[in-house]
């Protein structure tokens, strides 16, 4: 497997974005392994010791960036942690974001803007924002735009980028959800096909699209997709750590005896919850396992009629995740629709090791047998591989020291690093040919 801090060509070439005349053309771009980009590289206009650093600036030297996402309610789901880390690390910088959403906690910050919102029918913890494209200027109005970044495949995520096209607004995306994937698991076997036509017509009018894995990025490369950058998301090794381990914790969940197997997520069905579920009957050493859950969800009522004896957390706040996840022994994650795997990332950092789904970003940062296992989809190899490492004790030691090492690999200032870096090539290439024009 790749490490995060190397090279593999990652090219935003002068192809077509899809984007209507008059939008900016997709610049040529081209990041190094620590994230950095060289004039020689870019004819942006940056010079070879230029380092995109987490500078601080004064207001006149701010870059304002418009964020486009269906939920920025704190610790909704994976990509919305990953929007608030994001936004800490911005902070202080030349760049300024905004965040444009339906969904927020109990208020909504300075640096956020509320657009109406309608149900979402596959899933009854979100909402799908809708504004239309005259109303989302009259919204940004108070500051200039410098560039669009958007997050999701919804409505505003479609607005978003029609409105900075037409203006010529440089435009990226983030691939963080492997949307047409889900469609099977909701019985929409035959609007899968569809679905990557949509995608793939959304993110061409990008001029970047940011994919957090190589396995993704790969994938998206066979499906058609251009003008993808990898940049791959932190993880802080404080934060998820084995010094939190609690044993009040375990005790509570009745692992006092036991090995705590634990899934950390959604409950809902794109996620595979259910493998573990029946993974867990094909065991031969089930009596001295503890299966845990950690989240809600809509799957949540069936799991527990497909295995009464395991425990089901519910829904926690981000501040409890890495103390659960540092008293388990194993973490057990069989979805294929990852596109990076934050759950699981943090989860080696806090010394455990992993029993994965083999598919999808997970790939990435997982080494079979190193640090973890890659299995497929059948509940019988996940039973086979969670046996494994119930009768050895040394294996899971080594296993434990071997994810932490991987997950040290990946940094937040890095992926900061990363993005600002391609921040900078975006809207320079931009602001020169504004002013060739």
């Amino acid at each position: 497997m790749s490490e995060p801090g190397t090279h593999r060509d990652s090219v935003v070439g002068p192809l077509d974005s899809g984007a209507p005349a008059g939008a900016a053309a997709p610049p040529s771009a081209h990041l190094d392994e620590r994230g950095e980009a060289s004039g020689a590289t870019l004819g942006s206009g940056l010079v070879d010791d230029e380092r995109p650093d987490l500078r601080l600036v004064g207001d006149t030297d701010k870059y304002h960036i418009v964020n486009a996402a269906p939920t920025m309610r704190p610790g909704h789901d994976g990509v919305t942690r990953v929007l608030y880390r994001t936004r800490e690390l911005f902070r202080g910088t030349e760049f300024q974001h905004r965040y444009v959403s339906a969904m927020f906690g109990d208020t909504v910050p300075n640096d956020m803007i509320r657009v109406p919102s309608y149900p979402w029918p596959l899933s009854t913890g979100y909402r799908m924002p809708w504004v239309s494209g005259e109303r989302l200027g009259d919204l940004l109005s108070a500051e200039p735009v410098d560039l669009v970044h958007i997050h999701s495949f919804c409505p505003l995520s479609h607005t978003a980028a029609e409105w900075a096209n037409e203006r010529g607004i440089p435009l990226v995306a983030t691939y963080h959800t492997h949307f047409a994937s889900y469609m099977p698991y909701y019985r929409l076997h035959l609007l899968e096909r569809a679905a990557w036509r949509a995608l793939r017509r959304l993110y061409a009018r990008c001029q970047a699209v940011i994919v957090p894995s190589r396995a993704t990025m790969e994938e998206l490369e066979r499906r058609g997709f251009e003008n993808l950058i990898h940049i791959p998301h932190g993880v802080e090794t404080s934060q998820f750590s084995p010094v939190h381990r609690d044993p009040t914790w375990r005790a509570a969940v009745g692992g006092d005896d036991k090995l705590i197997f634990t899934f950390v997520g959604r409950l809902v069905w794109e996620k595979s919850p259910d493998v573990v579920a029946q993974a867990w009957h094909h065991m031969r050493h089930k009596d001295r396992v503890k299966i845990v859950f950690v989240g809600g969800g809509p799957a949540q009522r069936k799991l527990a009629h497909m295995l009464p004896q395991a425990t089901f957390v519910g829904q926690v706040t981000e501040a409890e995740v890495p103390r659960i996840v540092a008293s388990s022994d194993v973490f057990v994650f069989p979805s294929t629709t990852e596109t990076f795997g934050n759950v699981t990332v943090e989860a080696m950092a806090s010394g455990l090791p992993v029993v994965c789904g083999d598919a999808g970003g997970t790939r990435d940062f997982v080494d079979h047998g190193v640090n973890g296992f890659l299995v497929g989809p059948e509940p019988e190899a996940f039973a086979k591989f969670l046996d494994i490492l119930v009768e050895n004790d040394e294996l899971r030691r080594s296993m434990s020291e071997a994810a932490r090492k991987k997950a040290r690999l990946y940094r937040w200032d890095l992926t900061g690093r990363r993005y600002m870096s391609l921040y900078r090539l975006m809207i320079r290439q931009h602001t020169g040919q504004a002013r060739s024009a």
